[in-house]
């Protein structure tokens, strides 16, 4: 799909989640289509030829038409260069698309055409600084141009800028008050972003008073009634949908994730088997193996390829016990971070660290690989029910030599519990401010008696720790050695007594190590904590300990307390 014609298209988009470690399910941002008007009519019929020749997918043939209006004696060239970087686009040549339209706003700088596709080029690059300024001057030129107002929304959001992206979409709604776009985007940063699951309703609903069966309005509802907890509405809202729209991929997605985070795992795994064709998916082109399907690999090797995020990976590397049964040679692709952890934890199997663009470097060490199977795939036949999860002590080791080490640091502090800490998790993209608490928070937690508090903390953060310190006289201590390399940080967290922390891969690290944890989990939750119980079926070691509503961390962390103190007794009576 073109440049352009993802103006055009993103009017109704998809709902649904963009993918990553510990994700969300959510949809897409919504854009606004570009003026039917893409060209003057001095760009004559080769402009005319080139469009219609990339609504046939020939990119290529469309690049000589636009170059012939370029050279066209009746034109300026700038409708043109606007086409040709449409054709660029399409052929994936991303620097040629941005290098054209600069030649375009050369000719012209008021182009709107021009300044709005570089703006969004700009955005997709994560180059956000520039596409701010870009649709700041074409908002200049058309102040009261609603969908320069939500494409500065879109680029404010994916920013981090909540508050300016919530403004931009009000003021878009302002001038137009049916426009679909602004009002998904604005419900989206609502739930996503602030919790406000309820004004974020309001938005979908009122889109689908305009148009009743907008994809994205319908897919989005759904996503907010389960957020609401109103699981029956939120599944006839897809059904809804799906009737309307009976192959969309984000609406059977969005289905997927409501399954697995009640439980329903058998009717969940179908579903999920999609995240292979949403955008932002691993490519999985340079293995060229038949899937696996379940049944004994009898000859050759089962190639088992990694996906999504460290804490994903972990968490499918809990069904490699069951697969071995299957395949009595397996070989395991995972984030280089995981590969010495892996390689001790399944001394029975290959494993090989690396990225998948340097796939091609190792795969022909394997010339017998008879199949391949993501790694993600793997519950769909190890995990059908609840009653399938296995209750173990621990599937991952870490290294005993590094464990001693670190029991021996954490004996010289002195007698007591040695309690690991994580209090910020996820990204901008994954819902940041909704997983994490300030340290100061955790108060109540840390100043337990006879307690050392060890930051398991992977982002920067000893100045918070040095004010927190300073305010309360709770020492943290803090070793960057153990979080920058994933195999110590297994060996630290295997000597801790116990690790509190919000929802991060450390949940998954903690867990398959089979340590105790105590997970604080916001209202919004993951599929893979589920929506009710403090259980976690794929880590029995876990504790969960769940918001009430958005932001109120102050009940969780009363609860966790009360219930570490009355650990702290029972260990104290032990003794």
């Amino acid at each position: 799909m073109g440049l352009f014609d993802r103006w055009r298209k993103r009017g109704s988009p998809p709902s649904g989640p963009q993918g990553g470690h510990d994700q969300p399910h959510h949809g897409p941002n919504a854009s606004p289509r570009l003026d039917p008007g893409r060209h003057a009519p001095a760009a004559g019929d080769a402009c005319a030829e080139g469009y219609r020749l990339l609504a046939l997918g020939r990119a290529q043939a469309a690049l000589d038409c636009f170059q012939q209006a370029i050279d066209a004696p009746d034109g300026t060239g700038v409708d043109g260069h606007v086409g040709q970087a449409e054709a660029y686009d399409a052929l994936g040549q991303t620097q040629d698309a941005v290098d054209s339209l600069e030649v375009a706003l050369a000719l012209d700088e008021a182009s709107l055409p021009a300044l709005r596709a570089l703006a969004r080029l700009r955005r997709e690059c994560a180059d956000h600084e520039e596409s701010i300024v870009l649709l700041e001057r074409a908002i200049g030129l058309q102040p009261e141009n609603s969908e320069l107002l939500t494409e500065l929304g879109l680029t404010l959001s994916g920013q981090g800028n909540v508050s300016a992206a919530a403004h931009a979409y009000e003021r878009s709604l302002a001038l137009d008050p049916s426009a679909a776009a602004p009002r998904i985007n604005l419900g989206l940063l609502q739930l996503q972003q602030l919790g406000e699951a309820e004004e974020a309703e309001r938005h979908f609903r009122k889109a689908l008073e305009i148009n009743p069966g907008n994809v994205a309005a319908l897919g989005n509802l759904g996503l907010a009634l389960h957020a609401l907890g109103r699981y029956d509405e939120e599944r006839e809202v897809y059904r809804r949908g799906l009737a309307l729209h009976p192959d969309h991929l984000e609406l059977r997605w969005n289905r997927a994730l409501a399954h697995l985070s009640c439980r329903e795992y058998e009717a969940g795994w179908v579903d999920y088997a999609l995240r292979q064709s949403r955008s932002g998916a691993r490519k999985t082109d340079v293995f060229a193996k038949p899937d696996w399907d379940g049944r004994a690999v009898t000859s050759g090797r089962l190639l088992v390829l990694s996906e999504q995020g460290l804490g994903d990976e972990i968490m499918f590397a809990s069904c490699i016990a069951e697969l071995q049964r299957h395949a009595s040679r397996i070989v395991l692709e995972c984030d280089p971070r995981l590969a010495t952890l892996f390689k001790r934890s399944f001394p029975e199997i290959e494993v090989v660290g690396s990225d998948r663009a340097r796939a091609s470097e190792w795969l022909g060490r394997y010339p017998d690989i008879a199949a391949k199977v993501l790694i993600g795939c793997l519950p769909r036949h190890f995990r059908p029910s609840l009653e399938s999860f296995p209750h173990y002590a621990g599937y991952l080791r870490a290294d005993p030599a590094r464990v001693e080490h670190w029991r021996r640091r954490l004996a010289a502090l002195g007698p007591g519990t040695a309690m690991g800490i994580s209090w910020i998790g996820g990204a901008l993209r994954t819902r940041r401010a909704l997983r994490s608490l300030p340290l100061d928070r955790l108060e109540p937690v840390l100043g337990l008696p006879k307690t050392h508090i060890i930051s398991l903390q992977y982002t920067e953060c000893q100045a918070e720790i040095d004010a927190f310190g300073e305010r309360t006289g709770i020492r943290v201590h803090h070793w960057p050695e153990a979080i920058a390399d994933y195999d110590e940080t297994a060996a630290l967290v295997t000597a801790l007594d116990r690790v509190i922390t919000v929802t991060t891969s450390l949940v998954h690290l903690t867990g398959a190590l089979g340590k105790p944890a105590s997970v604080l989990v916001p209202a919004l939750a993951e599929w893979r904590y589920g929506d009710a119980g403090d259980t976690m079926p794929w880590y029995p070691s876990v504790r969960l300990y769940r918001q009430a509503r958005s932001e109120d961390w102050t009940a969780v962390v009363r609860r966790l307390r009360e219930d570490l103190g009355r650990m702290h007794q029972a260990e104290g009576n032990d003794a």
